[in-house]
C-alpha cells in the first residue's frame, strides 16, 4: 500500500515540477507541521524557495535535512557494527555496508551537501559554497 505521506510527496514533486513552487511551499508547510522531522518535506520545501528566489531561507531546512541525515547514517553504522560483532552469517560487504543502509544514509547526506553548496551559490555566497563542497 502507498501512504499518505508518499502521497503528499510525489504530489509535492509534481508541484515543483509543473512550475508551482509557492503551491509546493505550502504543502510542504503542511507536511512539516505534522511532522518536522520529514526529510523529503524538508528537501522539497529548499527546492521551492531556491525556485521563488528566497535562497537564503532555503538553508534553514537543508540544515535540518542534515542533522536529520548524519542520525540517519549514525543508527546504520551502528547497525551495521552490531550485526558485524554479532558474526551474521551475511557477507562481509553486506555487514560493513549495514545492508545497503549506510550507503544510502552517505548518498543522501552527500546529496543534501550538495544542495547546501548550490543554495549557497544561489544566495550570493560563493565562498562559503566552495567550502561546504569541499566539506
Amino acid at each position: 500500500l502507498v501512504s499518505d505521506a508518499t502521497v503528499l510527496h510525489e504530489w509535492v514533486e509534481a508541484l515543483l515540477q509543473s512550475g508551482e513552487p509557492l503551491q509546493a511551499l505550502q504543502a510542504c508547510d503542511r507536511i512539516l507541521a505534522g511532522n518536522a522531522d520529514d526529510e523529503p518535506a524538508l528537501r522539497h520545501k529548499a527546492d521551492a524557495l531556491v525556485l521563488l528566489e528566497r535562497a537564503d531561507e532555503a538553508l534553514i531546512p537543508l540544515e535540518r535535512q542534515a542533522i536529520i541525515l548524519k542520525a540517519r547514517l549514525d543508527k546504520a553504522r551502528q547497525g551495521a557494527a552490531a550485526k558485524k560483532q554479532q558474526g551474521s552469517s551475511r557477507s562481509v560487504m553486506e555487514v560493513e555496508d549495514g545492508g545497503g543502509a549506510e550507503r544510502a544514509a552517505k548518498l543522501a547526506l552527500a546529496d543534501c551537501y550538495n544542495n547546501r553548496g548550490l543554495v549557497l551559490r544561489c544566495a550570493g555566497q560563493p565562498d562559503a559554497a566552495e567550502a561546504a563542497l569541499r566539506a
